[in-house]
């Protein structure tokens, strides 16, 4: 029996108001009250939580600019090299480690659950299934890439510096925050070749079947909601079910009905996790027909009822 890597092992649950602690090792450090804090250093995690088992009140996208990070997420073993990108979910446990802590620098940004609800946002389009499901997936980043989130965190970190206590400082950092996040999305979207099936090719045209392919994710991000049934969407293209699967199975990986299923359980956990609403008022938002109905379609995909994926996830 494989054992968890911090299974019998005390968890640490930090909030933003304990990661402060980071600014007495970062070289680079801003916070907004207790909701959002930004840190750039090298050894700033070794010096603070690194070694501990945790759960984050929150999220955290962390630009692994150098060195070698190893990261235990429950029972899996991820290992990024940088420049990489990791996101943390706050349903996790995790721990950090390297084998070489001073070869390391990470450019972090914090913020509770409570500020990532606020946002006015699309979180269907901010919890691509294949970024939740993997809380601490490590990405890969081009030199490009690495240096594009390095200058929206810069630009965060200084917008957060030049804060006064006005109001409208929230609605500045939200909007920053926002930007990060949409951008976390792209970058997962070219890793999954979506930005290649959604882009001609610069030596001719499109072939059609990249074009279903990109018209099909588009059509499910607008109307998942209303949608659940394959029929709708090969309908919508003009093309049968069996052979729109197996374009999407071809070009991303997964089928077609798990694009569908994975973007409705998705938007389900957010609704579940960060809004005031029941699982009746869920099953609602999310067009069921009834509770019952929702609560059978949500543990087949997940293994758990609505009711205790909340209880877990709050």
């Amino acid at each position: 029996m494989k054992q968890s890597a911090t299974e019998n092992t005390p968890q640490l649950m930090l909030n933003l108001e304990q990661m402060t602690r980071l600014e007495n090792y970062a070289s680079e450090f801003a916070r907004m009250d207790n909701s959002l804090v930004i840190a750039r250093s090298a050894n700033t995690l070794e010096s603070s939580i690194a070694g501990e088992p945790f759960k984050l009140n929150g999220l955290a996208i962390m630009l692994i600019e150098k060195g070698t990070l190893e990261i235990d997420l429950d029972d899996n073993r991820y290992t990024a090299e940088g420049p990489s990108l990791l996101v943390l979910d706050p349903v996790a446990t995790v721990r950090l480690s390297s084998p070489k802590w001073e070869d390391v620098e990470i450019f972090s940004l914090f913020c509770t659950s409570d500020f990532l609800n606020g946002l006015n946002v699309n979180l269907s389009a901010l919890h691509l299934p294949d970024i939740a499901e993997k809380a601490a997936r490590t990405l890969p980043l081009s030199e490009s890439d690495t240096l594009l989130l390095q200058s929206y965190f810069q630009l965060l970190m200084r917008a957060l510096r030049s804060f006064t206590g006005t109001p409208i400082d929230h609605h500045i950092a939200s909007s920053l925050v926002a930007s990060v996040l949409y951008l976390v999305v792209q970058l997962h979207y070219k890793s999954l070749n979506v930005e290649s099936i959604a882009r001609p090719s610069a030596t001719g045209p499109r072939p059609r079947r990249s074009s279903y392919v990109r018209d099909f994710l588009r059509l499910v991000h607008v109307d998942y909601v209303r949608h659940r049934d394959l029929e709708y969407y090969a309908t919508r293209l003009c093309i049968s079910q069996k052979y729109l699967s197996v374009l999407v199975k071809n070009a991303t990986g997964k089928t077609a009905s798990r694009w569908i299923d994975d973007f409705v359980i998705m938007e389900a956990k957010n609704l579940l996790r960060y809004s005031d609403k029941n699982v009746q008022q869920v099953a609602y938002a999310l067009n069921f027909v009834n509770q019952s109905a929702f609560g059978k379609y949500f543990k087949h995909l997940t293994g758990m009822s609505p009711s205790q994926y909340q209880k877990s996830a709050k």
